[in-house]
């Protein structure tokens, strides 16, 4: 007789939770579930290359982008710019003209970078980072670090690649304390559209600041390492590699310079025939040997 009661008021009970449990359900909305987690964020990393080597997009070896000046050079300010370039590519700059010192800053921290996913924050030791650029960690080299990555910052450029399109600065950001000389620099996360599998490089890192001496020399050896088979006018050649403003004599003598230099240091060999037509040859990556193999000289 007295459980009937209780079953009742239990009843009860259970129906005002179940409508309260209804309403909560219908107030939640599909853009805010209750019990929603968050998909995995898509993890974005560079290509693996090993430590002797520097990866480096094509289309920064193989155009005006970096032209092959000296660091210390009268720098002209470019303004969506259409750079020279080999390929099917389309360059456009706006910025401080940039040169191959600029190049060698930008290989070192891809270098670091690519054991980290893009767009997240990479740090590093300032006296480090030079050493790995084989400069000394005096005041000068500070302040060239520093004035090269406001450059790399302030710079836009818009490259195109068939249907793939970077358009940004060539580094994202850079922050630096300087009581503890760590450097926090990152790389947008649409970088990665610039390598590509046939888009991008490894160059031989001590061979490369073996040149530096010679801007051009360093620009030759990089564009013809990016090649099985290198041949290419020298007026093209001159334009390409952001020297199209120089007299014919103040080129000839940049062009016998790198020449000497590729012989002693790279053991590579740049000649030009009676048509002017330039034609360097180089040792060939496994990688490059195989391709050469596929498709033979006609």
């Amino acid at each position: 007789m007295t459980e009937q009661p209780l079953d009742r008021n239990l009843a009860k009970v259970v129906e005002s939770l179940h409508r309260t449990l209804e309403a909560r359900k219908e107030a939640a909305t599909p853009d805010t579930p209750q019990n929603a987690t968050k998909p995995p964020a898509k993890v974005v990393r560079l290509p693996y290359w090993n430590d002797r080597e520097r990866g480096t997009p094509n289309c920064f070896l193989r155009s005006a982008l970096f032209a092959a000046i000296y660091g210390n050079s009268s720098r002209r300010y470019l303004k969506n710019a259409v750079l020279a370039v080999h390929g099917d590519i389309t360059i456009r700059y706006t910025g401080e003209q940039l040169s191959q010192s600029d190049l060698d800053l930008v290989m070192a921290a891809l270098h670091l970078v690519r054991q980290h996913p893009l767009g997240h924050v990479c740090h590093f030791r300032g006296y480090a980072f030079l050493k790995s650029m084989g400069r000394s960690d005096n005041a000068d080299n500070y302040a060239w670090m520093i004035a090269t990555i406001k450059r790399l910052i302030g710079c836009v450029v818009e490259i195109r690649l068939g249907q793939r399109v970077f358009d940004g600065s060539i580094l994202s950001s850079c922050t630096r304390d300087e009581g503890s000389d760590v450097y926090k620099l990152t790389f947008d996360p649409d970088f990665v559209k610039l390598f590509g599998a046939a888009d991008w490089t490894a160059v031989d890192w001590k061979t490369r600041r073996k040149l530096g001496r010679s801007p051009l020399a360093q620009w030759v050896y990089d564009y013809a390492v990016s090649h099985v088979r290198t041949k290419i006018k020298l007026k093209t050649l001159q334009q390409l590699s952001g020297r199209g403003g120089d007299t014919p004599k103040r080129f000839n003598e940049a062009r016998k310079r790198a020449k000497e230099m590729l012989e002693k240091v790279a053991a590579a060999r740049m000649e030009i025939d009676p048509a002017g037509v330039v034609t360097i040859t180089h040792k060939l990556s496994p990688s490059q040997i195989r391709h050469a193999a596929r498709k033979p000289i006609r």
